[in-house]
């Protein structure tokens, strides 16, 4: 997607965490969200600030490995999966 002559994806990784278009403010306004664990991603689906069964699935993804980095027990990556 360009705006204003920038190409940018709905989803991306930076140094921060998972970064996506809330496309609930879509074509009205253009904000970028980060989102830094997996409840971030869980609420960004509920919501729809993401759509789309591909950018569903990449968000669900994302959010394990936020929530892997943060907790990489078998638990946590249990919980983290109901979750998504």
């Amino acid at each position: 997607m360009l705006v204003d002559g920038k190409p940018y994806r709905t989803i991306w990784r930076d140094h921060a965490g998972v970064v996506i278009i809330d496309q609930t403010l879509l074509p009205h306004r253009f904000v970028i969200v980060r989102l830094e664990d997996v409840e971030a991603a869980a609420n960004a689906i509920s919501t729809m600030q993401v759509r789309g069964a591909p950018l569903i699935g990449a968000t669900a993804a994302y959010g394990l490995a936020l929530a892997l980095a943060q907790n990489p027990g078998a638990t946590a990556i249990e919980n983290a999966c109901e979750r998504l």
